[in-house]
């Protein structure tokens, strides 16, 4: 099951072999932060995470009563990436599915599809 389309969680010691690995892996296009700054995520944030995603908090059919637009700012509210604040690029207005939102992460703006259910409006 997809939990964040495009990211896959890795734990590994950060080293150059590694990082270097990681990069010669069929789809792998980057590291999240760079090469320098890999983004940590702690094992109680993954372990969290998982938690709540057996749970179907991060369900993309789950019904919610949240409803944005394009160019709505919104704040994620859950996973790997909760507090990131972004800009709705493409809605879905049915009050489930999901919504690809711009965040700045490391001075780049980046889109990523993210639950309908765990967005909240700023």
């Amino acid at each position: 099951e997809v939990l964040m389309t495009g990211y896959v969680l890795v734990r590994f010691v950060s080293t150059a072999r590694a990082l270097r690995g990681l990069l010669r892996l069929d789809h792998v296009i980057a590291i999240l932060g760079g090469w320098e700054t890999p983004y940590p995520v702690s094992d109680d944030k993954v372990a969290q995470i998982m938690r709540k995603a057996d749970n179907g908090d991060f369900d993309y059919e789950r019904h919610t009563d949240v409803e944005v637009e394009a160019g709505d700012r919104v704040m994620i509210g859950d996973g790997i990436f909760e507090g990131q604040v972004g800009t709705v690029v493409t809605a879905n207005s049915k009050g489930k599915g999901d919504v690809v939102v711009e965040v700045d992460l490391f001075g780049r703006l980046t889109p990523m599809v993210v639950p309908l259910a765990v967005i909240g409006k700023v």
